[in-house]
Protein backbone atom coordinates (compact mmCIF):
# COMPACT_ATOMS: atom_id res chain seq x y z
CA UNK A 1 0.00 0.00 0.00
CA UNK A 2 2.52 2.44 0.76
CA UNK A 3 4.54 1.69 -2.88
CA UNK A 4 1.41 2.82 -4.42
CA UNK A 5 1.13 5.86 -2.31
CA UNK A 6 4.91 6.69 -2.90
CA UNK A 7 3.92 6.41 -7.04
CA UNK A 8 0.95 8.41 -6.39
CA UNK A 9 2.92 11.15 -5.11
CA UNK A 10 5.60 10.87 -7.75
CA UNK A 11 2.82 11.16 -10.88
CA UNK A 12 1.25 13.96 -9.00
CA UNK A 13 4.62 16.14 -8.70
CA UNK A 14 5.06 14.37 -12.56
CA UNK A 15 1.69 15.87 -13.53
CA UNK A 16 2.10 18.96 -11.86
CA UNK A 17 5.26 20.49 -12.69
CA UNK A 18 5.18 19.71 -16.33
CA UNK A 19 2.63 22.66 -16.55
CA UNK A 20 5.53 24.82 -15.67
CA UNK A 21 8.77 23.03 -16.70
CA UNK A 22 9.81 22.95 -20.21
CA UNK A 23 11.04 19.27 -19.84
CA UNK A 24 9.99 16.32 -17.69
CA UNK A 25 12.16 13.15 -17.79
CA UNK A 26 11.83 9.94 -15.64
CA UNK A 27 13.23 6.70 -15.56
CA UNK A 28 13.20 3.25 -13.49
CA UNK A 29 15.75 0.96 -13.81
CA UNK A 30 16.31 -1.83 -11.91
CA UNK A 31 19.73 -3.80 -10.35
CA UNK A 32 20.31 -7.57 -9.96
CA UNK A 33 23.88 -8.64 -9.36
CA UNK A 34 24.52 -12.30 -8.14
CA UNK A 35 27.64 -12.60 -6.58
CA UNK A 36 29.22 -16.33 -6.36
CA UNK A 37 28.35 -17.93 -2.94
CA UNK A 38 26.25 -14.91 -2.03
CA UNK A 39 23.02 -13.70 -1.70
CA UNK A 40 21.66 -11.71 -4.52
CA UNK A 41 21.99 -7.81 -4.32
CA UNK A 42 19.10 -6.18 -5.95
CA UNK A 43 17.24 -2.52 -6.21
CA UNK A 44 15.51 -0.87 -7.98
CA UNK A 45 15.57 2.78 -8.64
CA UNK A 46 13.23 5.67 -9.99
CA UNK A 47 14.85 8.83 -11.29
CA UNK A 48 12.48 12.13 -11.98
CA UNK A 49 14.03 14.80 -14.06
CA UNK A 50 12.55 18.51 -13.64
CA UNK A 51 14.41 20.99 -16.52
CA UNK A 52 13.02 24.52 -17.01
CA UNK A 53 14.47 27.15 -19.02
CA UNK A 54 13.14 30.57 -17.12
CA UNK A 55 14.68 32.81 -20.16
CA UNK A 56 17.10 33.08 -22.61
CA UNK A 57 19.64 33.69 -20.55
CA UNK A 58 18.71 31.75 -17.19
CA UNK A 59 17.62 28.06 -16.74
CA UNK A 60 16.99 25.61 -13.75
CA UNK A 61 17.60 22.00 -13.66
CA UNK A 62 16.47 19.21 -10.59
CA UNK A 63 16.75 15.36 -10.43
CA UNK A 64 15.54 13.12 -7.75
CA UNK A 65 16.11 9.40 -7.60
CA UNK A 66 14.75 7.38 -4.98
CA UNK A 67 16.14 3.77 -4.68
CA UNK A 68 14.07 0.72 -3.12
CA UNK A 69 15.32 -2.78 -2.44
CA UNK A 70 11.52 -4.07 -2.74
CA UNK A 71 11.94 -6.56 0.25
CA UNK A 72 15.66 -7.73 -0.46
CA UNK A 73 17.73 -7.82 2.48
CA UNK A 74 21.43 -7.65 0.74
CA UNK A 75 21.07 -4.27 -1.41
CA UNK A 76 23.59 -2.60 -3.19
CA UNK A 77 23.26 1.31 -1.64
CA UNK A 78 20.89 2.13 1.02
CA UNK A 79 16.94 2.87 0.41
CA UNK A 80 15.70 6.34 0.12
CA UNK A 81 15.90 9.55 -2.18
CA UNK A 82 18.31 12.06 -2.66
CA UNK A 83 18.15 15.21 -5.29
CA UNK A 84 21.31 15.01 -7.45
CA UNK A 85 20.98 17.88 -9.22
CA UNK A 86 18.77 21.39 -7.98
CA UNK A 87 21.15 23.98 -9.84
CA UNK A 88 20.88 27.06 -12.10
CA UNK A 89 22.22 27.77 -15.17
CA UNK A 90 23.41 31.47 -16.50
CA UNK A 91 24.75 31.74 -20.11
CA UNK A 92 25.54 35.22 -21.86
CA UNK A 93 27.38 35.06 -24.95
CA UNK A 94 29.56 32.10 -24.89
CA UNK A 95 29.83 31.62 -21.30
CA UNK A 96 27.94 29.35 -19.12
CA UNK A 97 28.18 29.19 -15.31
CA UNK A 98 26.29 26.23 -13.71
CA UNK A 99 26.16 26.94 -9.58
CA UNK A 100 24.73 23.69 -7.37
CA UNK A 101 24.32 20.27 -7.32
CA UNK A 102 24.99 18.53 -10.76
CA UNK A 103 26.84 16.29 -13.16
CA UNK A 104 30.35 16.89 -13.92
CA UNK A 105 32.72 15.26 -17.27
CA UNK A 106 36.37 15.77 -17.08
CA UNK A 107 38.99 13.39 -16.64
CA UNK A 108 39.24 13.35 -12.45
CA UNK A 109 35.74 14.74 -11.99
CA UNK A 110 33.13 12.75 -13.17
CA UNK A 111 29.80 11.79 -12.81
CA UNK A 112 29.53 7.77 -14.37
CA UNK A 113 26.49 6.05 -13.48
CA UNK A 114 27.15 2.20 -13.14
CA UNK A 115 24.80 1.81 -10.75
CA UNK A 116 21.44 3.41 -9.48
CA UNK A 117 22.46 7.00 -9.55
CA UNK A 118 25.32 9.12 -11.41
CA UNK A 119 28.02 10.62 -8.99
CA UNK A 120 26.77 14.05 -8.20
CA UNK A 121 28.46 17.28 -6.52
CA UNK A 122 27.73 20.71 -5.29
CA UNK A 123 30.07 22.53 -7.48
CA UNK A 124 30.41 25.62 -9.44
CA UNK A 125 31.35 25.60 -12.91
CA UNK A 126 32.52 28.13 -15.43
CA UNK A 127 32.55 27.37 -18.77
CA UNK A 128 34.00 29.51 -22.29
CA UNK A 129 33.46 28.68 -25.92
CA UNK A 130 34.58 31.91 -27.29
CA UNK A 131 37.69 30.31 -29.06
CA UNK A 132 36.60 28.68 -32.01
CA UNK A 133 36.77 24.52 -31.77
CA UNK A 134 37.96 25.32 -27.83
CA UNK A 135 36.51 25.40 -24.54
CA UNK A 136 37.74 26.63 -21.35
CA UNK A 137 36.22 25.15 -18.11
CA UNK A 138 36.87 26.17 -14.22
CA UNK A 139 35.36 23.76 -11.66
CA UNK A 140 35.28 24.48 -7.99
CA UNK A 141 33.31 21.16 -5.90
CA UNK A 142 32.62 21.28 -2.76
CA UNK A 143 30.65 18.14 -1.62
CA UNK A 144 29.67 14.97 -3.32
CA UNK A 145 27.62 12.01 -3.52
CA UNK A 146 28.84 8.93 -4.63
CA UNK A 147 27.14 6.31 -6.45
CA UNK A 148 25.88 4.44 -3.63
CA UNK A 149 25.71 7.22 -1.68
CA UNK A 150 22.37 9.08 -0.53
CA UNK A 151 23.56 12.08 1.17
CA UNK A 152 26.59 14.07 0.01
CA UNK A 153 29.88 14.44 2.30
CA UNK A 154 31.95 17.15 2.35
CA UNK A 155 35.39 17.25 0.32
CA UNK A 156 38.92 17.81 1.84
CA UNK A 157 40.68 20.59 0.55
CA UNK A 158 40.36 22.66 -2.08
CA UNK A 159 38.32 20.34 -5.03
CA UNK A 160 39.11 22.71 -8.28
CA UNK A 161 39.77 21.66 -11.94
CA UNK A 162 41.02 23.76 -14.69
CA UNK A 163 40.57 22.79 -18.62
CA UNK A 164 41.57 23.26 -21.81
CA UNK A 165 39.24 21.53 -24.56
CA UNK A 166 40.00 21.74 -28.39
CA UNK A 167 37.67 19.39 -30.56
CA UNK A 168 37.89 19.53 -34.60
CA UNK A 169 34.82 18.07 -36.09
CA UNK A 170 34.85 15.33 -34.74
CA UNK A 171 38.30 14.66 -35.75
CA UNK A 172 40.11 14.24 -33.16
CA UNK A 173 40.20 15.98 -29.86
CA UNK A 174 42.61 16.75 -27.08
CA UNK A 175 42.44 18.22 -23.20
CA UNK A 176 44.78 19.77 -21.31
CA UNK A 177 43.89 19.39 -17.29
CA UNK A 178 45.15 21.00 -13.89
CA UNK A 179 43.73 19.40 -10.54
CA UNK A 180 44.18 21.43 -7.27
Amino acid sequence: MKRIIKLSLVTALALSTSALASTVEGTITAYSYDVEDKQIQKDVALTLKVSHKVNDIISMNATVVSIDPFGATNTIQEKGSITTEANIVATYAKTTLKSGRQYIESPMFTSFDWLMKPVAYQANALINKSINNTTLIAVDAKTMAGNTDMEFTTLKDKNRAYGIVYANDNDYSAHAWYYN
